[in-house]
């Protein structure tokens, strides 16, 4: 599965649960010039606590700076 797939499906978890999930930073500016990206940098109005009941996979160890951690 490649990563927008990977974005696609996280975001139909968000918007299922009246959450919004955008995606920021570098790799946003190397989709739009269609350069290869390994990684991704998303923003959700969610908290790490509403996010703990839907994403059972997350490393939350960041989670006390209001962020998670995904490997896929």
């Amino acid at each position: 599965m490649d990563i927008i797939s990977i974005v696609k499906n996280l975001e139909s978890l968000f918007v299922k649960r009246g959450f919004s999930l955008f995606f920021v930073g570098g790799s946003v500016r190397d989709f739009l010039l269609t350069k290869h990206f390994d990684d991704v940098d998303l923003v959700t109005d969610a908290t790490p606590e509403q996010m703990k009941e839907f994403l059972e996979d997350a490393d939350f160890t960041f989670s006390k700076f209001e962020g998670i951690f995904f490997i896929v």
